[in-house]
């Protein structure tokens, strides 16, 4: 589904096969080119609906300029990697979280969890299986592939990045994730929250690993 929510400001809802059943990914859109916010990932639900977005609005990836990816979960960046081999666009991103995805979904994943569930079995949680451990390498690779970390610029609270030919600011918000930023575009108060903010409950907050922010409710509060 796609609703064009301001004046040059598509947004795209698809379907992903989590408890939210949806995500939203926006296409920012310029006289030179456009700017995709989050990518969603690569089950064949999302690429169609994403697709069928995309071609509603005219979009072609060859086009495509810049993404911004507001946080690291597998639903926001999963198609980050082949959109990026795609379209060679510029891609933003905060650094604690352009640190994670490299921990996270660049073969290193069983290992972070592991102690992701030791940390939780330490604190009366039972042993769990991640459903990412059921799933072959190649079937994985489809749903989340990520760009390579040298290809990410880092960007950081209050700095202000261009967007298809537009000014935004960037704004830190640990909390639903420690590195996820939201984007205010301070001529007209466009304020691009991505999971910071939802329409019906808060976000999930969630401490995984010693390694972790050490109060993420907290930052989520103060954010």
């Amino acid at each position: 589904m796609i609703n064009q929510v301001a004046r040059n400001i598509f947004k795209i809802t698809v379907p992903i096969p989590f408890p939210l059943r949806t995500v939203n990914v926006y296409a920012l859109v310029g006289d030179n080119g456009w700017a995709m916010i989050d990518t969603s990932m690569g089950t064949p639900d999302t690429r169609e609906a994403l697709w069928e977005g995309l071609e509603q609005a005219g979009l072609r990836l060859e086009e495509l300029r810049t993404i911004v990816l507001s946080h690291h979960h597998p639903d926001h960046v999963g198609l980050s990697g082949e959109l990026y081999e795609r379209s060679d666009a510029t891609i933003f991103m905060h650094p604690i979280d352009a640190n994670a995805i490299a921990v996270l979904w660049s073969g290193t994943m069983r290992e972070r969890f592991g102690r992701v569930s030791g940390f939780f079995q330490q604190h009366g949680m039972p042993a769990t299986e991640f459903w990412f451990t059921q799933v072959e390498p190649d079937v994985m690779r489809n749903l989340i592939r990520v760009p390579p970390q040298e290809t990410i610029t880092h960007v950081e609270d209050g700095e202000t990045i261009t967007l298809a030919g537009e000014q935004y600011r960037v704004i830190w918000t640990p909390g639903h994730s420690d590195g996820h930023i939201c984007l205010f575009r301070e001529r007209d108060g466009v304020f691009i929250a991505a999971d910071h903010v939802l329409p019906r409950i808060t976000p999930n907050i969630g401490l995984y690993s010693e390694k972790d922010r050490v109060n993420p409710l907290g930052d989520y509060l103060n954010s």
